[in-house]
Parts: C-alpha cells; sequence; structure tokens
C-alpha cells in the first residue's frame, strides 16, 4: 500500500517502551517547536521595524504603533483615526507609515501560501530557517533605510516589504529545487482552479479564525489519536503560556528601552507587562481551540464564534469599559478579553469532538474527492465535516476486508481512496448519539 503524501510522517512510533503519551508529545514538539519559532521570528519583522521608529520619537512610535495594528484591518487608517477622536499629529503620521506598508501586503500573501503549503506537510524546519534569515536580514535593512538614507518611518514601514519578499523568494526556491516537494509541487496548472468556490468555502472561514496534528490524525482516520493530540497541546499550551508569562514579568522593566529612551513610555510598558502576562494563559488556550475546530473542519462554525466575540462582543465591551467606566487603553482589552473566555472555550469544546464528525456527501464537496495527479501519485484532499447522528455502516466489514487483501474488488478506485473512506467511516460509527452541549472533550 502507498504512502499518503501528507501526514505521512504521523505513521512513526517511538522506541521499545514509550508509551503513547510520550510518542505523542515528541510529536508536538518536533512539529510545534519549529512553527512556533518561525512564526515569532515573521511577527519579530514588524516588532523590529516598530522598535527603530520608536527611536526616532514618541510621535513616530505611536504612529507606527496604531499603524502596524490597524494595517492588517484596513487601508484607510488616518480617516479611521480621526474619526474616532484620535490626535491629528498622530492620524497622520499612522496614515503615512501605513501607506508605505501597501507593498508588504502583496508579498505576505504568497508568502503564507508557501508556509501553509509546507506547513500541511509537516515540513517546519525550513519556515523556521527561513524567517530567522529574514529577522537577521531585517535589522540590516532597518539600519540602512531607516538611519544610512534618512527615509524614518517611511524607511521602517518600506523594510518590511523586502523583508517578507527574502523569506518568500527562500521558501520559493526550496520547494522548487527540495525533494521534499518532487510529489506535491507539480507546477503551475489551471487544474489549481477547478472547484475553487469549494475550496474558498474552507479557506474564507479558516482566514476568519484566529492543528495541524489534529487534521492530521483524523484525515488518516485516526480519531483517538486526534483526542490524545488534543490533550497534549492543551498541556503544552498552558505550560507554554505561564513561562512566557514568567519570562514577561521579570523583564517588564527593561523590554520598554528596546521600543525607546522616554522614560514616560518604559514606565507604562513596565505597567502594562503583568497584565499582559495573564493574558497569554487565556489567549493561549483560545488560540489551540480555534486550532482545533479548524483541524476538525468545522471553520464556519470557527469563524462564526471569532466573528461574534472579538466584534459583536468586543468592540461594544471596550468602548463600554474605555469610556463609562473610564478603564483607559491598558485595562480595556484584558478585561473584554476575559469576559470573552468562557464563552469562546464552551462553544470551542463542543464543537472539537473528534469522535463526532462525519463526511459531508454532496455536489459542493466534490473538492474532497478529486485527485490531482502528478508525476504517477495522486493528491487527495480530505472532506469537510459536519455535527450529526453518526450510524452504523454495513460497509466497515466489506472495507475492511478489502484493505487487508490489498485491493478492491469491483472498482477501479486507488486503494488509498477506500482506505480514507473506509477510516472516515469508523471514525464517524465511534460515536452513536446527538452530540449534546455539555459533553466533555476527551
Amino acid at each position: 500500500m502507498e504512502e499518503p503524501l501528507v501526514g505521512g510522517k504521523s505513521e512513526k512510533t517511538g522506541g521499545p517502551g514509550e508509551s503513547l503519551l510520550v510518542i505523542e508529545v515528541k510529536k508536538q514538539l518536533y512539529l510545534a517547536g519549529p512553527l512556533v519559532v518561525g512564526s515569532l521570528l515573521q511577527n519579530v519583522v514588524q516588532m523590529i521595524s516598530v522598535m527603530f521608529v520608536g527611536h526616532l520619537g514618541e510621535l513616530d512610535l505611536s504612529s507606527a504603533s496604531i499603524a502596524t495594528s490597524f494595517a492588517g484591518v484596513t487601508g484607510f487608517s488616518l480617516l479611521i483615526l480621526l474619526f474616532f477622536g484620535q490626535d491629528p499629529e498622530i492620524a497622520m503620521g499612522a496614515g503615512s507609515y501605513i501607506r508605505w506598508m501597501i507593498p508588504a501586503l502583496f508579498v505576505y500573501g504568497p508568502l503564507q501560501c508557501h508556509v501553509r503549503f509546507l506547513q500541511t506537510q509537516n515540513i517546519v524546519l525550513p519556515v523556521m530557517l527561513s524567517s530567522g534569515v529574514t529577522a537577521l536580514n531585517h535589522i540590516l535593512v532597518c539600519w540602512l533605510l531607516v538611519y544610512k538614507l534618512g527615509l524614518g518611518n517611511k524607511g521602517a514601514a518600506l523594510a518590511n516589504t523586502i523583508s517578507y519578499l527574502t523569506n518568500l523568494l527562500i521558501l520559493a526556491l526550496y520547494i522548487r529545487l527540495s525533494p521534499s516537494c518532487k510529489r506535491t509541487w507539480t507546477g503551475l496548472s489551471m487544474e489549481a482552479f477547478r472547484d475553487i468556490l469549494s475550496f474558498l468555502r474552507l479557506a474564507v472561514p479558516s482566514a476568519l479564525m484566529v492543528c495541524t496534528r489534529v487534521s492530521n490524525e483524523l484525515g488518516a482516520g485516526r480519531p483517538d489519536a486526534a483526542r490524545l493530540a488534543t490533550y497534549v497541546i492543551m498541556v503544552l499550551g498552558l505550560v507554554s503560556s505561564v513561562s512566557v508569562g514568567l519570562a514577561i514579568i521579570l523583564v517588564r522593566n527593561l523590554w520598554g528601552y528596546a521600543y525607546s529612551n522616554e522614560k514616560e513610555v518604559v514606565e507604562y510598558i513596565a505597567r502594562m507587562m503583568p497584565i499582559l502576562a495573564v493574558t497569554f494563559l487565556f489567549d493561549d488556550l483560545q488560540c489551540v481551540l480555534s486550532g482545533i475546530v479548524r483541524g476538525c473542519g468545522f471553520q464556519k462554525i470557527g469563524a462564526y464564534v471569532n466573528l461574534s466575540a472579538y466584534y459583536l462582543v468586543g468592540i461594544p465591551a471596550a468602548l463600554y469599559f474605555a469610556f463609562v467606566y473610564h478603564l483607559g487603553g491598558m485595562e480595556t482589552s484584558e478585561k473584554c478579553r476575559h469576559e470573552l473566555l468562557g464563552a469562546v472555550v464552551r462553544i470551542n469544546l463542543w464543537t472539537c469532538r473528534a469522535d463526532s464528525v462525519a463526511p459531508v456527501h454532496h455536489p459542493a464537496n466534490q473538492l474532497g474527492q478529486r485527485s490531482f495527479e502528478g508525476k504517477g501519485q495522486g493528491f487527495q484532499f480530505f472532506p469537510t465535516f459536519r455535527l450529526g447522528n453518526m450510524r452504523h455502516t454495513r460497509q466497515d466489514a466489506q472495507f475492511s476486508q478489502e484493505i487487508s487483501q490489498g485491493d478492491v474488488h469491483g472498482d477501479k478506485e486507488p486503494t488509498r481512496n477506500w482506505l480514507l473512506k473506509w477510516c472516515f467511516t469508523g471514525m464517524c460509527n465511534s460515536s452513536q448519539k446527538h452530540l449534546e452541549i455539555g459533553d466533555p472533550l476527551w
């Protein structure tokens, strides 16, 4: 039986005497470690730009910070900030900064496509290394544009584009030249645009969400392994959030100097750091659960939860705490986050139960059944899932017998495709009742 193209590494087992828990922890660390470092290094690019701008003055720091925050939402930051009563000078500085960041948007999109392409194949080390090279190079680029060429905050914004482009070129060369991607990257083709609407039904809701291991195990038909992966990542997430929180508290009096030499700015950052440390615990839990929901195929549910929590509840709550209770910007976001945590956790726990997923079989889901051929190897996309009452099917025994014989009688489908159907069917039959709110996750 041929090896699956995606997630094949998850079949590896540990040494003699190792428990499933230890094996899963090793898998999580192997995957999550480079992913976390790579993601951190990608975010460091914008952090370094703000740090360089901050040493130009308080106004430049304020403008760059606000522009960076609004860059992921809209390009009309100047008008929005003025409408909400922001200081005109800061708003104008933010508008100027974000205009010079617009080219980075056209590079960041393809960069994320390359990152996700590698991540779904459990190829994470190249992403981490390319992000590290980019972060180191970004320091030099910022110095040249901000100080050497005298572009100021405009140079810092433009440096983001150059660094993202560097990262994109490194990953593009790796995908085209590395033997690891020969079976999955077969070149550009119009075949990529077939069933694009079905793909967008998954991609758009996922873009609205803020787990590689869970999706891999569910896709391989191992709901128990997916449940164990969920258990392990929750514990690892808790450990990491506590560790980061302690580190933030320890450096709270020094971290501000990376952004500004102004004593007032440094003291304000030092007051904020303990609050952020506590927030990391809740934010880490929310991010892990959102990843699990996405890994289970519940993109729409996750999108609805996040949109409702952050926009329908979060923004009004922020306005209420800031302008009615006059708590100020430092405490407002943290209180809103704490209020929303309970709802987000409960809904995510309800939606990510691994033994209650089933494939959706309807014409709109043909993407999950189409095989893209490349060099003689088929690339099978996994179907989406839905909640529902799972019924036993008599095809289980038939699938099992045919798979054990290494062939599928009376059909021309590859054995792997039948194996996927068998795995998904068996996974769905593990629950014989309707899903109820309040059911435990594990």
